[in-house]
């Protein structure tokens, strides 16, 4: 059952890796659209630090990791049983514990209204 966790998780750190040396690559052509044949001269030739880069990046991986867990935690909703049914249940174990303890326990029908 872990597996499914554990391969989703090595998926995204690869990805997450890949985006990081992506920007390195791109990142050390600065200044030019094709290194050393076109040079880029507009004013707004800019290209973030590495730093920037790499918190870019990682807040995103970060929040579809979020993402994806609360998609998991939904979904494991669904083998629970309905609320309703559930805390019948266990108010009855509860009642049949405390009875079989020796102790009365005042059903709604024992009081007089």
């Amino acid at each position: 059952m872990i597996s499914q966790y554990v391969l989703i998780f090595i998926a995204v750190t690869f990805t997450w890796l890949m985006g990081l040396m992506g920007y390195v690559r791109s990142g050390l052509r600065q200044h030019w659209h094709v290194y050393g044949v076109i040079r880029d001269q507009s004013v707004d030739a800019f290209t973030p630090t590495l730093g920037f880069a790499t918190k870019v990046v990682s807040v995103t991986v970060l929040m579809f990791f979020l993402l994806i867990g609360l998609v998991f935690w939904i979904s494991s909703l669904h083998d629970r049983p309905d609320y309703g049914k559930r805390s019948r249940r266990v108010r009855e174990g509860s009642e049949a514990e405390l009875e079989g303890a020796g102790f009365a326990v005042a059903k709604p029908s024992d009081h007089a209204s």
